[in-house]
């Protein structure tokens, strides 16, 4: 442990024949043990499951603890009632903006926990000791903190993990064909994978050997599954499922040509680092952090095929824009290298202990 003597995590955990492990990485080791609370997936599940959720936080002993909070989150936001009355301090890290994940004007339900997330949030990280924004500017905006305050993206990125030299596109393979790749989880509908499908239904006529990888596992895999079947992309269209971290989306990104992420909400999306350190020209939406990362001619709005679809066709017809971008993403990728982010958490944990340790 290179802080903290003991880190004990807080989530939901479900039994181990629910899940295909082949993927799992363990989380529990020297000094870092998990406190386990009842799982849940969607509004239904929780509301059946939360007195005994309330119960077992409630069980949870805050004593002598630095605590840090995640969020958004309904679990976060649940720790925050338990100790926002008491003298216990905290601190947060922000990493994505309930205001747009709950973004609708037609779902009642949503329009409540808009606004209940929204509010929620706001108040944790105003009382916060110390708040640590996975954005620069983005969630700064809306979430403000009276307390201390810096930007750490959550990404792991070490440097044997940046590509030496950029990637090196030519016109005959990319009229030809394409490897789009996109990563994200299939939960909720939030990373606009049908978008994507949509638009690279349209790019199909135009490019007929083109392929997209699509890396990821969720609730909504098999609906987007059917959504590829159904406009006839079968052949085009690869879902991988869960591929593990680190090793195994590398060598998926590296066998690509262009990666898009077409979310409807983010952070500041690691899978675009990620996608960014290995030479990939990148587009994506103008939705959280992502402006922070991509220039104006990589972004569209989302929601939108038209555009998606044309800045893709746009992208890839010039490869002097595609070199050039796996040049810049390279460089930009470096302001995430794990030596870079490591002193930056540890100045977040110094205040989040109110400077009692030094190192």
């Amino acid at each position: 442990m290179d802080f903290f003597e003991k880190v004990y995590i807080v989530a939901r955990c479900c039994p181990d024949s629910n899940k295909n492990l082949s993927n799992a990485r363990l989380v529990e080791g020297n000094g870092v043990s998990v406190i386990p609370l009842t799982d849940y997936q969607g509004p239904l599940q929780y509301l059946n499951k939360s007195r005994k959720i309330f119960k077992q936080i409630e069980d949870i002993d805050v004593k002598n603890k630095t605590i840090i909070l995640r969020a958004p989150g309904q679990l976060s936001n649940i720790f925050y009632n338990k100790i926002k009355n008491s003298n216990t301090s905290y601190s947060v890290e922000l990493v994505g903006d309930p205001y747009d994940v709950f973004a609708t004007k037609y779902n009642i339900i949503k329009l409540f926990f808009r606004y209940n997330f929204y509010l929620k949030t706001k108040e944790m990280t105003k009382n916060a000791t110390a708040v640590s924004y996975v954005t620069e500017r983005a969630l700064q905006k809306r979430y403000s903190t009276n307390g201390y305050s810096i930007n750490i993206s959550s990404v792991n990125l070490p440097r044997e993990f940046i590509a030496q030299n950029p990637k090196t596109f030519s016109n005959h393979e990319l009229k030809n064909n394409i490897n789009i790749i996109s990563i994200g989880g299939m939960d909720q509908m939030y990373k606009g994978f049908d978008i994507l499908l949509n638009a690279f239904n349209l790019l199909i006529k135009k490019v007929p050997h083109a392929t997209l990888t699509i890396i990821g596992d969720g609730i909504h895999k098999s609906k987007l599954e059917d959504l590829a079947n159904y406009l006839g992309l079968g052949n085009n269209v690869l879902f991988t499922g869960q591929v593990q971290s680190g090793e195994g989306i590398r060598s998926y990104l590296n066998k690509s040509d262009l990666f898009v992420l077409a979310s409807r909400t983010e952070g500041l999306p690691r899978v675009i680092i990620e996608a960014m350190a290995v030479g990939l020209p990148c587009i994506g939406t103008r939705v959280g952090g992502i402006p922070e990362l991509l220039d104006e001619d990589c972004l569209v709005e989302p929601d939108n095929i038209q555009d998606l679809y044309l800045k893709i066709v746009k992208m890839v017809s010039d490869i002097s824009i595609m070199n050039q971008l796996s040049k810049h993403n390279i460089k930009q990728a470096l302001k995430y290298e794990d030596s870079v982010l490591k002193e930056k958490r540890i100045q977040f944990f110094k205040e989040a202990l109110g400077n009692e340790r030094k190192m």
